[in-house]
């Protein structure tokens, strides 16, 4: 069924000459030749990733295991053959999506932050910018807490009330809140921060994006006035 054949056109002939594209058959020969001459057992029961091709000559990606079941007389093996095509197309938009990702990441004007339990993981420039750090590297290097001023304007603790929003955003997939940060110089500002949940493996992240708000507060303050 993967290479198109049926049965009865595939016994007894070469295996090479069916399903492996010509420009490979004599590494595959050379290979064989080599097992049977040295007794190398290297490459049976590996999985390897081959080029296979069909029997209208498509080409498809395959992982070959072979084994062999006898150790004396005529040698016999067992090839276990998985069809790659779904898995290399998955493999190909992952990385696009990833590509993608990374594309958003970077040329964001907004800020955006990447972090874990631990403290940051990555970040943008506009990030960078915005905390008026030096650097990505200088900015990774600082905990969370460092870019909050000791009490919100609230006069909660920033520690016990970012954990609060922390917990809200992963119990809900997303929380959006106004919050005050410092900058690197000591400067604090006010912005809007919407963090979301994310799985990236087996690790369960926190996405932040922030937005520096201090025009719109003087805008509300200057209309109250």
């Amino acid at each position: 069924r993967v290479f198109g054949y049926e049965a009865r056109e595939i016994q007894g002939r070469d295996m090479a000459e069916l399903i492996i594209p010509a420009r490979y058959r004599a590494r595959h020969r050379a290979g064989l030749a080599h097992h049977l001459a040295t007794g190398d057992t290297s490459v049976l029961g590996k999985r390897i990733e081959v080029e296979g091709m069909c029997k209208d000559g498509r080409e498809l990606p395959l992982e070959f295991t072979i084994t062999r079941l006898s150790t004396s007389g005529s040698p016999l093996f067992t090839a276990f053959i998985r069809d790659l095509t779904e898995t290399r197309k998955a493999q190909e938009a992952q990385r696009e999506s990833e590509a993608k990702f990374k594309l958003l990441f970077e040329k964001s004007s907004d800020a955006i932050l990447l972090l874990d339990r631990e403290g940051f993981i990555e970040c943008n420039a506009a990030a960078v910018e915005m905390i008026r750090c030096r650097s990505e590297e200088e900015l990774l290097r600082l905990h969370p807490s460092a870019i909050s001023p000791p009490f919100q304007p609230d006069g909660r603790p920033s520690y016990e009330k970012a954990n609060e929003m922390i917990a809200l955003a992963l119990a809900t997939g997303s929380h959006c809140f106004e919050w005050t940060h410092r900058r690197a110089d000591g400067e604090d500002f006010p912005c809007d921060i919407l963090l979301t949940g994310i799985r990236l493996g087996n690790r369960q992240l926190l996405y932040a994006v922030l937005r520096d708000i201090t025009e719109r507060k003087r805008a509300e303050s200057e209309l109250r006035d």
